[in-house]
This record gives structure tokens, sequence and C-alpha cells, in this order.
């Protein structure tokens, strides 16, 4: 589905739309922190953003303890 089908199918239907491919993951940092409640917080700050950018993170080496060629 092409992000601006989605935007008009179900745009108004949701509060946040995340773009994440399907093998990405957004977790928290801390324990007990609600996703949604942190991107409220967030955009709270300034009114005049209209989105977020999210940086990855690696989160282990499923079991390499090289780096494969």
């Amino acid at each position: 589905m092409h992000i601006d089908d989605a935007l008009v199918r179900y745009g108004n239907n949701c509060k946040y739309m995340p773009f994440v491919d399907c093998d990405k993951f957004i977790v928290p940092v801390r324990k007990g922190e609600n996703i949604i409640s942190l991107i409220d917080k967030t955009l709270m700050k300034d009114k005049r953003v209209a989105g977020l950018a999210v940086n990855w993170c690696m989160f282990g080496s499923s079991g390499y303890l090289q780096k494969s060629k």
C-alpha cells in the first residue's frame, strides 16, 4: 500500500500513523513508558512540529561472533 493511499483510507481514524519497515520495532527506552504518551509529550513542546524521525539502533548480533563478508 502506498503512503498516500494509507493516509486517505485511514488518516481520519488514527491519532498517529507510523511508516515503519515490517522488520523494525519502536520500543521505549525506559521500562513502563508508553510510545503514544512519549509522542504526545514530544509534539506538545512545539505546536509547529508535524512529525518525528526515529533513529535506528542495533540490538544484537543474532549470535554471530564476526561480521559476515
